[in-house]
């Protein structure tokens, strides 16, 4: 059964760090919108929700509560906004402080939900980008060396999000670990929220919400066109071979052509790929990195990661006894040292 909703309505804010994870999620809750306000929630657009956080420009925003509160019926509902790109500015406690007041002032209680994937298909995913974009050149071992090297904090996300935990608390930031098939992203987040009593409202005159019984409750979304293939990684790799480093100037215009121009000739009908760290054979994540996911699984459920992010495994982990769940911790931080 789900727990008990807080009577104070919820703005949500869905996040994470990478952007083709939050753009399939928020395809997905588009295309569920009828879905969600029937379980009492609104859906707003991330685009208006960015300019508010980042340059504390509520107008976008307010012009669709306007339009949400002409419906009487929809004046209840929770708010969920789903938007990239905001996990550094939400780490800002000025920025953030200013942001729970905005929201506090109009009458909601703030919440964030990350999600986030395996460290291993993270890594892969960032090196694509990044190898496509011309702007490294060399294997994935190479890419993974340099940035755990240079920027460690985006990948130790125990680290990262030590100062959100510490803010909003357990309560108003959640985490939702997904798989690499963009397959019902919106389900697992469903039920996630769910167990943990943030998915929707409920008052004294509406019984306990319940999540879906299967995946198939939410409409499945057409497939995100890649906007990167297998074949455009591989020109990318024999423009840069040989080069010593990345390309600037003119050098990375010539190439950046050359790149559109091979990709464009090849046949389109190449399938999507899900999982770039399979398709380019990536090995173990580094063990720091699972380590890392795994601290944060703990402080979140006080045992470890569910092994998928399911309704029946959030339940039994969700289940521990408070004093239980303290013990496992502590067992956790010796084991860890």
């Amino acid at each position: 059964m789900a727990q008990p909703f807080a009577e104070q309505r919820e703005l949500v804010i869905h996040t994470g760090l990478d952007p083709t994870l939050i753009s399939e999620l928020a395809l997905e809750a588009s295309l569920n919108r009828k879905q969600l306000r029937k379980r009492g929630i609104s859906l707003h657009p991330g685009a208006a929700l960015v300019p508010a956080v980042l340059r504390n420009n509520w107008q976008a925003w307010r012009q669709h509560e306007r339009l949400r509160l002409w419906k009487p019926w929809r004046r209840d509902d929770h708010l969920w906004a789903v938007a990239p790109s905001l996990v550094n500015p939400l780490l800002q406690e000025r920025r953030l402080s200013r942001l729970q007041h905005q929201v506090g002032a109009m009458g909601f209680r703030l919440a964030v939900v990350v999600h986030l994937l395996d460290g291993r298909e993270q890594l892969a995913r960032d090196y694509v980008r990044a190898l496509t974009a011309l702007r490294f050149c060399g294997s994935l071992d190479d890419y993974v060396a340099r940035q755990l090297e240079r920027h460690p904090q985006r990948y130790l996300v125990d680290r990262l999000f030590e100062p959100l935990l510490e803010w909003l608390g357990a309560r108003g930031l959640r985490f939702v670990l997904h798989s690499a098939a963009p397959a019902d992203r919106l389900a697992t987040t469903w039920g996630t929220l769910d167990h943990l009593g943030g998915a929707g409202p409920l008052d004294s005159t509406t019984p306990p919400i319940m999540a879906p019984e299967t995946a198939r409750t939410w409409a499945a979304p057409v497939p995100l066109t890649a906007g990167l293939s297998l074949h455009q990684v591989k020109v990318a790799q024999e423009l840069l071979q040989g080069l010593g480093h990345p390309p600037r100037g003119r050098q990375r215009e010539q190439l950046r052509k050359s790149l559109e121009a091979r990709v464009a000739a090849a046949a389109s009908d190449e399938p999507p790929v899900h999982s770039w760290a399979v398709a380019l054979g990536a090995g173990a994540a580094p063990a720091g990195v699972s380590l890392a996911q795994d601290r944060l699984g703990l402080k979140v459920w006080g045992m470890g990661w569910p092994a998928t992010a399911s309704s029946l495994a959030l339940a039994d982990s969700m289940a521990l006894t408070p004093r239980r769940r303290r013990q496992a911790m502590r067992r956790s931080r010796r084991r860890s040292g």
